[in-house]
């Protein structure tokens, strides 16, 4: 396999798996919500995605700026790392959540890392999947964006999947 075609299938698979870490978070909601579990109320969970909202757009504006200064790669890997902190924070949570008073909280932050990362991922990806199409490059953001999409749904999915809510950390663990 020659550099290109692997670049291709990096950048078109990063689209896929930033879009599933994406809405991990919203895919847990009925976990977030039960009593049993996280306990949260509703208002609770809906306020848990402001920092998320915030970092995004955050984090779009700033990634242009960040590629100049230190290129694609960098931004794109402290995207990552920021998606997959934020995921495997959550999973861990499975062992921490004796203390109920920190984890909305908790929550909150590693929503905000996963919005920060999904930020600076999706906009790096995006000219990235472009400049390896030279002729089709709005095809390519198209086929980028679809990923994405497909992603999204595939949390959701991956929780349905598990059957029991009581089993949520398989999902963040799968990711």
């Amino acid at each position: 396999m020659n550099s290109k075609v692997a670049r291709i299938i990096i950048v078109f698979l990063l689209a896929f798996l930033t879009g599933v870490n994406f809405v991990v978070f919203p895919a847990l909601g009925t976990a977030f919500t039960d009593s049993s579990l996280f306990g949260l109320s509703s208002s609770q969970f809906g306020n848990l995605f402001i920092p998320q909202v915030i970092c995004i757009i955050v984090s779009c504006l700033g990634a242009p700026f960040l590629v100049n200064k230190w290129g694609p790669k960098i931004v794109l890997i402290i995207g990552l790392l920021l998606m997959i902190t934020s995921t495997g924070v959550l999973w861990m949570l499975q062992f921490l959540m004796n203390d109920t008073s920190v984890l909305f909280p908790g929550l909150m932050i590693l929503v905000a890392l996963m919005g920060s990362g999904f930020g600076l991922c999706i906009t790096t990806l995006n000219p990235l999947a472009a400049s390896l199409f030279e002729n089709n490059k709005s095809s390519a953001i198209l086929i980028l964006q679809f990923l994405v999409g497909l992603g999204t749904s595939t949390a959701p999915l991956m929780m349905n999947l598990i059957g029991n809510i009581k089993n949520w950390m398989y999902v963040p663990g799968c990711i």
